[in-house]
């Protein structure tokens, strides 16, 4: 394309000639805006990918939940002791708010002094990020396992401090100070905890594994 531009001076009357390369006819330049767009369309999506894990990290760090149940129950890692029992209906546990499931998902904890039965509230959201667990134990001391998939261990049981009391409702408060590392480290890339690993499950037969997806 040819562009011509009339300057007036005083005396003096200039025309300048310049061209604008075409992109019809310039397949170099054509070919690099695309490589420009793909690679910003890229870092768009890795940096979303990046913060969405951040934030499914910081949502570990504490848990709040309310229910029904009666009694009352203190653990720190694995050593507990109380007298209660709870079911937890809706809050934020496992890095999930809302609402947990029903029936046979849902949360169940009875402590019975030199007795326990726990088991996590479950479904696909925290399935998928290996936080359900179930632990059993007796004098004091719980060992916990992954129900879904025993082979993985389950790190940041041993670092929960929590207490959970009821009176027809129920209130549970918890504080991982290993999961607030795990989120510290996790700006440097590094999981502590395994978390951000797709996992596969044996009791949902296919379900998708990035939990960053599933997080939306």
């Amino acid at each position: 394309m040819r562009f011509e531009v009339a300057m007036m001076a005083p005396d003096l009357t200039a025309r300048m000639h310049f061209h604008v390369p075409s992109f019809d006819r310039s397949p170099p330049l054509r070919a690099s805006l695309v490589l420009v767009c793909a690679t910003l369309l890229g870092g768009c999506a890795s940096s979303s990918s990046y913060l969405a894990r951040r934030w499914n990290d910081a949502k570990d760090i504490c848990t709040v939940t309310v229910g029904l149940g009666a009694g009352a129950k203190a653990r720190v890692g694995p050593l507990a002791t109380g007298l209660s029992w709870t079911r937890d209906y809706a809050g934020l546990r496992g890095g999930y708010f809302g609402v947990f499931p029903p029936k046979e998902n849902q949360s169940k904890d009875v402590e019975l002094l030199v007795a326990r039965w726990e088991e996590t509230p479950s479904n696909e959201l925290i399935q998928v990020r290996a936080k359900d667990y179930s632990s059993m134990g007796a004098s004091f001391y719980g060992s916990p396992y992954w129900w879904t998939n025993e082979e993985r261990p389950v790190y940041y049981y041993y670092s929960q401090i929590e207490v959970a009391v009821g009176a027809g409702g129920s209130l549970r408060v918890g504080f991982n100070p290993g999961e607030l590392l795990d989120f510290l480290l996790g700006w440097f890339g590094a999981d502590l905890y395994g978390d951000e690993r797709a996992a596969p499950r044996k009791t949902l037969g296919s379900v998708s594994c990035d939990p960053v997806a599933d997080s939306k």
